[in-house]
């Protein structure tokens, strides 16, 4: 008792101060006060008692330990199996556990008065039917503290439990499941948009090859051609030298013949119309001369403009 009290205070404490309660230390209190609950001496079981229900209020830890891992409403309901099936006992054995089982049943209708607890599911229903049991074996107004008062004064507590706990499990997994439902959905959107996105980036790709391949053929073309036009412009290139040179040559030709033509007309001009007096035939000379000399000027110069 003094360990559990020792316990009490130091979990007590470590509550109000804001620190982190130990687990083993809240087994190591509910091992140590159901223990001494279970005692035959009925003033140390009330006080044991009064002592759990104390912690259980005290520390939010110890009373959600107590319903879903201490396995407590599992013993209670071991404890109540052994109260009914106990009738070959002594009328003092069935005294002393009947003080027992009461113990049980206040820690549990404490328990059953607080709220948002998660309680073991498979324990409760468990202790229900029991309680059922002991709340129909026997008709009538029953007193208040009478075990089968308080088997009955709990079950419909319980069974709202049970009811309550059942509807927030099917809503979490009803949540869990929209919650599953839009995480595929979004996966399903994103393997979409990866699909369009590769089959855009294939087409790009695709589309990028063509041009390339294209490119190359214009190239291999080019290079194909590129020996014939080099052959077709060196055949034009002597072509055009051959025709300059042929028309430099007929142009040659034909200023001999109007360079020979017009110096010979001239001569015969001047010969034939000499006069006999000798200042006529110098000035007859002079002019005539100039006259040739300019014709053969215009003859050049034309010679020069056909070249």
């Amino acid at each position: 008792m003094n360990q559990a009290l020792c316990l009490s205070i130091l979990l007590n404490f470590n509550s109000k101060s804001g620190l982190a309660v130990n687990e083993s230390h809240i087994q190591t209190l509910y091992a140590s006060l159901i223990q001494t609950v279970q005692s035959a001496d009925e003033a140390i079981s009330e006080s044991a008692n009064i002592q759990l229900i104390q912690a259980m209020k005290k520390l939010p830890e110890f009373k959600q330990f107590l319903v879903q891992r201490s396995g407590f409403l599992k013993k209670t309901t071991e404890i109540l199996l052994q109260e009914n099936s106990s009738s070959s006992s002594s009328s003092q054995q069935i005294i002393s556990n009947d003080h027992v089982k009461s113990a049980f049943l206040d820690i549990i209708i404490q328990l059953a008065l607080q709220k948002n607890l998660k309680w073991n599911q498979i324990e409760l229903i468990e202790l229900i039917n029991i309680l059922e049991v002991i709340a129909g074996s026997e008709e009538g107004q029953q007193e208040e503290d009478s075990l089968e008062a308080k088997a009955q004064q709990l079950l419909p507590l319980l069974k709202m439990k049970i009811s309550k706990q059942g509807k927030e499990s099917k809503q979490q997994n009803c949540d869990e499941c929209q919650k599953l439902g839009e995480e595929l959905h979004q996966k399903e959107d994103k393997l979409i948009r990866n699909e369009e996105q590769k089959r855009t980036i294939e087409e790009e790709s695709r589309r990028k090859d063509d041009i390339i391949r294209q490119k190359d053929i214009l190239i291999q073309r080019i290079e194909d051609e590129f020996p014939k036009n080099k052959s077709n412009v060196r055949n034009a290139k002597r072509i055009d030298v051959e025709n300059v040179h042929l028309r430099a040559n007929i142009a040659k030709s034909r200023i001999a013949r109007i360079v020979h033509g017009s110096v010979k007309n001239v001569i015969n001009l001047i010969v034939n119309n000499v006069p006999k007096k000798g200042q006529n035939v110098m000035n007859v000379r002079n002019g005539y001369a100039e006259n040739a000399k300019n014709n053969v000027k215009l003859v050049l110069r034309n010679a020069v403009l056909i070249v």
